[in-house]
């Protein structure tokens, strides 16, 4: 027989179905009027409700009220939508539809939900329980942006929506609560998180991002936070040097490579001067862009132009490829696996050579920035020349070696003339920034 527990738990599942059954008939109700009555002044996707499927439009009114956001009484008293979108606008996409195979649906990827606009929030309003109800109702919904938002913890919230690619912030302040086991544990998709904050990130929140939020999203590629001046980077250095064993190898982070620190030119060039005149400085982001070998960033590319060799050539081997080049590949490359085909490297070398394109606040920037020295270490590191030299070592046997070694000695020009050209070019022509020769590595 069951337990009294369990039939508790029961009706009250039972109850709350019935309860959420009842409010989407009626907002179901409240769309189909809007529906009728609005009309389309543009052809933009924002806010289309004529185009969005209803279903996804229930879905997210009911996460709304659901969370407490708002009530069925207020939406049904304000039922304009001109001011409703201004409160949760969505972005809709066609989507294939299961019932044909021409037949498609319009469902809602991206929702933009201000905070400041809603006038009636309730107190119980949880943006934790938001963020469950969004991810169970609105199946193809992967970018969140929230304007004015209240504080609210970061992992804990993310981990109720874990396929999520995309979160944009506009708040006082974020708090970057200490991962869980069960955080730990789920599979974020996270690829996007920028935030604009009233009170603006210092080098302590900077240090919780890199040590308590990587390690939650594998999949991060790009971070933007607003700051009052460039952070020093030494608190992080040191804990990647002191922790290396235990925190860093552990943070599956090959895919995070833009870090944007939106800041003022002058607090840019602030950093800039002190980069000049700190090599304490220097040596800690050259640690962080070692411990990230895919790390840049257009403010990094601005302050070291011109005045630190070091930062520009650990920019410039991340950009063109320093992830291929695992560090066991550096030290042992005998035994090392290669990460790409033979066949790929060409396009490495090619996009190695080409401009550095930047998009920063609306604005796109290009750096006409070619990297010889990024294309020498990855041909010194890489896999390309191992590849030849171990296969020509397979080829031979102990006697066509000796055969070589006396047929060189002996008299043969053409194998000296190669070895004379080749110590040639690496005592004069080939140096990490030398461009000489770099014309002929465009036709790889």
């Amino acid at each position: 027989m069951p337990d009294s527990n369990s039939l508790t738990t029961t009706t009250k599942e039972s109850a709350r179905e019935r309860e959420e059954e009842t409010r989407d008939a009626e907002l179901r109700r409240l769309i189909t009027t809007l529906k009728s009555e609005s009309c389309v002044t543009s052809s933009e996707k924002f806010g289309r409700l004529d185009l969005v499927d209803t279903e996804d439009a229930v879905s997210l009114w009911s996460a709304i009220v659901g969370s407490e956001l708002t009530t069925i009484e207020w939406l049904r008293d304000n039922l304009k939508w001109h001011k409703l979108r201004l409160r949760f606008g969505f972005f809709c996409e066609p989507m294939p539809s299961s019932s044909g195979a021409n037949a498609t649906r319009f469902r809602i990827t991206k929702v933009i939900l201000n905070f400041s606009k809603f006038e009636q929030v309730r107190p119980d309003f949880s943006t934790q329980t938001l963020f469950l109800l969004l991810a169970k109702r609105l199946p193809f919904l992967r970018e969140i942006g929230l304007v004015q938002w209240k504080p609210f913890s970061l992992i804990d919230t993310l981990s109720c929506f874990p396929c999520l690619k995309t979160l944009m912030i506009e708040s006082r302040e974020i708090l970057f609560d200490k991962p869980t086991c069960t955080t730990l544990d789920c599979d974020m998709q996270l690829e996007c998180l920028s935030l604009s904050l009233l009170t603006p990130l210092n080098e302590k929140g900077l240090e919780n991002f890199f040590f308590d939020v990587l390690p939650v999203f594998p999949k991060l590629e790009f971070f933007a936070a607003n700051f009052d001046s460039v952070p020093s980077f030494h608190r992080i250095a040191n804990r990647i040097r002191n922790e290396s064993s235990k925190t860093i190898k552990s943070i599956p982070t090959t895919k995070f490579r833009n870090l944007s620190l939106n800041t003022s030119k002058s607090a840019l060039n602030e950093y800039r001067e002190k980069l000049q005149n700190d090599p304490q400085e220097v040596e800690a982001l050259k640690t962080i862009l070692s411990a990230f070998p895919q790390l840049q960033g257009y403010q990094f590319y601005k302050v070291s132009n011109g005045t630190c060799p070091d930062i520009e050539h650990l920019l410039n081997i991340n950009r063109a490829g320093h992830v291929l080049v695992p560090a066991k590949q550096k030290t042992n490359r005998k035994t090392a696996t290669p990460v790409i085909p033979l066949s790929v490297w060409p396009i490495v070398f090619h996009r190695a050579w080409k401009q550095v394109a930047f998009r920063v606040e609306g604005e796109s920037y290009s750096w006409n920035w070619k990297a010889p020295d990024a294309i020498y270490f990855l041909l010194r590191n890489g896999a390309v020349l191992q590849e030849i030299s171990e296969g020509k070592r397979k080829r031979s046997n102990l006697k066509s070696s000796l055969v070589w070694r006396n047929n060189f000695w002996n008299g043969n020009k053409f194998s000296q003339y190669v070895l004379a050209i080749a110590l040639l070019l690496g005592l004069f022509g080939w140096s990490t920034r030398s461009p000489r020769y770099m014309p002929l590595l465009e036709e790889l």
